[in-house]
């Protein structure tokens, strides 16, 4: 599969979107972190990870699925590169 000029700007939008939730997420945890630290605590017991963990393949997270963002992107680039033996494509089918 080759990827059209329209999806390829597209894939990088979707790169740019994961790194901008994933530094949204940094920042909530910040201001509950200083201001509401009881919250905090609950917050990172168990959405924060999720979020992260849906987002990149954080081995700091306990496992919350098999799929992450990030593999949905490896996974069209590994299909644009016609490379279906290789990379999470060969993991995830």
């Amino acid at each position: 599969m080759s990827l059209t000029k329209s999806q390829k700007d597209q894939l990088l939008l979707l790169r740019e979107h994961m790194e901008d939730i994933s530094k949204s997420v940094f920042r909530i945890g910040e201001i509950l972190k200083e201001h509401f630290p009881k919250e905090y605590e609950s917050a990172y017991q168990h959405w924060i990870p999720q979020i992260v963990t849906g987002l990149y393949d954080h081995d700091k997270w306990l496992p919350r699925g098999q799929l992450t963002m990030k593999d949905t992107l490896d996974r069209i680039v590994d299909k644009a590169n016609d490379s279906a033996a290789k990379g999470v494509t060969k993991y995830i089918n």
